[in-house]
Parts: structure tokens; sequence; C-alpha cells
């Protein structure tokens, strides 16, 4: 089990008075639990509690690890996709490309949460007119760069003489743009 801090252990932690730990489980989602009549404190949730609600934190200083040479891509998988990391690898010697495979809105979350790079979504907006701006004006604080990245256009191959009769469908133009 993780440590567990009591108020006091927290108060001194954080430099304030215990009454300020009660304020602060109920205003500002201090995490805590309350035991026997007690409350108790996670000792790593706190950690990220501080973590988070820190203003100016310093840059990450990179490394020569292959993790920070590593573009992350996710989201909707294209071979295009495929192709633009092997080009990137091959223009940045000792960077890496991985895709983790997520789908539209799991690549726009992924770079929501820091947990990739870029994301690769063809979502359609609602109103028919666009693609991914509505779904990412959701889910990121921010406004994100949208780039077309590529166009294509779907449908069916049939065998020579069409000889399950499959009528004509109307064509549709797959745009997908990818989040930078």
């Amino acid at each position: 089990m993780k440590k567990l801090l009591s108020t006091k252990e927290v108060a001194q932690y954080l430099g304030v008075n215990e009454k300020m730990i009660y304020t602060l489980i109920s205003e500002k989602n201090l995490p805590a639990t309350k035991a026997t009549g007690k409350w108790l404190f996670p000792a790593h949730l706190v950690e990220q509690w501080v973590e988070a609600r820190t203003m100016n934190f310093p840059e990450h200083v990179p490394t020569n690890s292959a993790m920070e040479k590593t573009l992350i891509i996710a989201g909707s998988n294209d071979m295009l996709v495929d192709y633009a990391m092997k080009i990137y690898m091959q223009e940045n010697e000792g960077s890496y490309a991985a895709f983790c495979n997520l789908g539209s809105l799991g690549g726009i979350r992924a770079v929501h949460n820091g947990a990739a790079h870029i994301a690769t979504s063809h979502l359609m907006d609602r109103d028919d007119s666009d693609y991914n701006f509505s779904f990412t004006q959701n889910e990121m604080q921010e406004p994100p760069a949208v780039v077309n990245f590529s166009f294509r256009e779907q449908g069916y191959i049939v065998a020579k003489g069409n000889p399950k009769k499959i009528k004509k469908h109307q064509r549709h133009r797959i745009r997908q743009r990818y989040r930078c």
C-alpha cells in the first residue's frame, strides 16, 4: 500500500496550518479519504496534486535517450502515415517515429493528454463543412494547428462485367487532416 499521510503531515508538507487542509479538500480537490473518522492522504496523490498546480514549471531538458528522439503519432491509421514516418526517420538521422492506432478521437485525446505529439484524424464536423475542427475545439484547451495531410477517394472495385450487379454508389471524397 502507498504511504498515507495525516492532516498534520500534509499541512507540514504544504507549509500551511491544518485548518487550511480542510479548505483545500473541499475547494481545491486535495486528494483525501476519510477512514475511522480521520482524513488520510495518499502521499503520491498529494505530490501529483501539487505538481499539477505548479506554475512556471521548468522546461524539460532533453537527453540523448531514444524516447527523447521519438516522434509519437496517434489516431487513425493510413498507409501514407507509415510512409511519412519512414521519410521523417530518413531525414532526421537518429530520430524515431512511432504510431499508435487509437482512432481519430483517440488520437486527439492522446495529444490533449500529452501522450502523443501529433494526432491523425478525419472526423467530419457536424455541419459537414469540414473535418476535425469541432472535435478538436471540444477536446483541446487551445486551438490546435490543423494541417491537410492527404486527400483520398474510396469506392468499390468489382470483378470485370460486375457479375454481382452492384449498383453505382455515390463517391465520397475523404479528406484527412492531421493535427500537428
